[in-house]
């Protein structure tokens, strides 16, 4: 779907949390070199303000453990906070945002 995207023209953006976590899973340096030079041409979207950003993906993941419901990773909340602030479509692959979007209406998944 990301490639799909790209070759259509259509926006897609990365968030930096999002650029460090891609970049992490490189296999080797040839390879974490040519990742980071394809999405460093990416716009970049980040937290409107860290502090009540940070403060609103917090209440996600304290809204999803109150009803029982675990995310394996606080990170993916900062990110669908970052998605929700921008008016923006989450692409993933990643069932912690489908928990999110439970609780959270505002959160576009493709």
């Amino acid at each position: 779907m990301l490639e799909s995207a790209l070759r259509a023209r259509q926006l897609v953006g990365i968030c930096g949390l999002v650029l460090q976590e891609s970049l992490q899973g490189a296999r080797d340096a040839a390879g974490f070199e040519a990742m980071r030079a394809r999405l460093i041409r990416l716009p970049m979207f980040e937290a409107s303000d860290i502090y009540n950003s940070s403060v609103a993906a917090a209440l996600t993941y304290a809204r999803l453990r109150w009803q029982g419901i675990t995310v394996r990773s606080t990170v993916d909340c900062l990110i669908a906070q970052i998605a929700i602030e921008h008016k923006l479509t989450l692409l993933h692959d990643d069932v912690d945002f489908v928990k999110i979007a439970t609780i959270e209406p505002r959160l576009k998944l493709v």
